[in-house]
């Protein structure tokens, strides 16, 4: 059995793709710097948990970051008769975190994630 993993960002940087009123709206968001509404990541966190990829099973990354976002997951799976099975958590130094957040790099033309010191382009400064 295939569990999908579901990425709240590569989500979001795949809908900022899409020629519609929705791909709009993200991508002038996240190209403002401001953080995507709590709604918004919930309609589309649900729009991905109802598709094909979700049936043996799914993985939230990214998801919930808040404790409204959890309330809403719970009452989505409540509506969906579908149980929260397990949840991880990791703990990491905020040092560590920062250095990956830091280091993280987007090509902008194709999407493509990249990490100055983990994962750098094969192409300096291609981003």
């Amino acid at each position: 059995a295939v569990v999908s993993t579901q990425s709240t960002g590569d989500m979001l940087r795949a809908i900022a793709k899409e020629d519609s009123p929705l791909g709009k709206k993200v991508s002038n968001t996240l190209a403002s710097g401001e953080l995507v509404t709590d709604g918004l990541v919930i309609e589309i966190i649900e729009a991905n948990l109802q598709s094909d990829a979700c049936a043996l099973g799914f993985m939230l990354d990214g998801f919930p970051r808040n404790i409204v976002q959890a309330q809403k997951l719970d009452d989505y799976l409540d509506g969906q008769n579908e149980p929260l099975n397990n949840v991880v958590e990791f703990k990491v130094k905020d040092s560590i975190l920062v250095e990956r957040i830091s280091g993280r790099m987007i090509h902008a033309s194709s999407g493509r994630t990249y990490h100055e010191s983990f994962a750098p382009p094969k192409v300096p400064n291609d981003r």
